[in-house]
């Protein structure tokens, strides 16, 4: 028992940090920028999921929890959808057929997609960067993102924040 308790106290005392995902991928004229935040209807998760049991790219890596990675493209103020690709074995990955997720090959417009995207434009933390207790160590300066805020695929705001780590 006293083992047991001596095991579970040492267990509390470390602090656990998540694992950085792996961002989508917008691109604005011929820059490819990284950003986060897309999400995909419930109904082409579903096909999704489906696709990667029957092509054996079943669960999902720390670093990309959503399950799937996007290319999107804006265009004329709209968000375009041109690509859905899934972790393969080693770093490289996957594309999934659109017109298996959708109906028809891409690119698609993202009418169901109200959010906002953000690309972080400084590096990400350091593990060195982060003290006990969550806090960040003085001297590092705060994020800036651009937010790209869309209703119902078509973009309505672009700004530039700072966001205080």
């Amino acid at each position: 028992m006293r083992s047991v308790a001596i095991a579970l106290l040492l267990f509390l005392s470390f602090e656990v940090f998540a694992t950085n995902q792996q961002p989508d991928t917008l691109v604005i004229g011929n820059e490819k920028r990284d950003v986060r935040g897309i999400e995909l209807p419930e109904r082409v998760l579903a096909r999704l999921v489906a696709w990667k049991r029957k092509h054996d790219f079943e669960g999902v890596a720390s670093y990309n929890w959503k399950g799937f990675y996007a290319t999107l493209r804006l265009r004329n103020e709209h968000l375009l959808l041109e690509g859905v690709s899934v972790d393969a074995a080693g770093p490289t990955t996957t594309p999934v057929p659109l017109s298996f997720l959708f109906g028809s090959d891409g690119p698609i417009h993202a009418v169901w997609f109200s959010g906002r995207l953000d690309e972080y434009l400084l590096a990400p933390l350091k593990f060195t960067d982060i003290l006990p207790g969550g806090r960040v160590r003085s001297g590092v300066p705060p994020d800036l993102l651009r937010r790209y805020t869309f209703r119902r695929g078509k973009l309505i705001s672009s700004t530039k924040e700072v966001i205080p780590r």
